[in-house]
């Protein structure tokens, strides 16, 4: 039982690391995403939503790469494969991302730059479930 008790706890305490790993470079790519967003809805005067979509694809591959290496350490997976699955999840994450600015902005009533705040805390749940247990999910072998 207690040997149970240190795996269950161990595996819990790996994923708290990842995620703060995960959260980090999660600021990092979403400060690139909001910039982006700013950038091209304020001064380029593009659509909101299409400057969101823009934003959030810009950080894409740095969040892969960082993700990859540094939060869940995968190795021998196929990259290609990887990196597919990398951008299903983001694009679902986008997705949620998308529904919420245009909920709060068209329902709520609030401005652009608020409601991106809040689709941006939405999508980030979304975006480590679906990494963390399918795009760099691994099963654990006891050595």
């Amino acid at each position: 039982m207690n040997i149970l008790l240190k795996k269950l706890f161990a595996r819990h305490q790996e994923t708290g690391v990842q995620f703060i790993k995960f959260a980090l470079i999660g600021v990092l790519n979403t400060s690139i995403h909001y910039l982006v967003f700013l950038a091209l809805y304020r001064a380029g005067g593009m659509h909101y939503l299409l400057s969101s979509a823009i934003g959030y694809c810009v950080g894409l591959f740095n969040s892969f790469l960082l993700n990859k290496i540094w939060t869940f350490k995968t190795v021998n997976v196929r990259k290609d494969i990887e990196f597919l699955k990398f951008v299903v999840v983001n694009m679902v994450s986008l997705l949620v991302n998308m529904i919420t600015l245009q909920v709060a902005v068209t329902l709520l009533h609030l401005i652009p730059e608020v409601g991106q705040i809040i689709a941006i805390i939405l999508h980030t749940c979304t975006n480590f479930v679906g990494n963390k247990y399918w795009t760099f999910y691994q099963i654990k072998k006891n050595v």
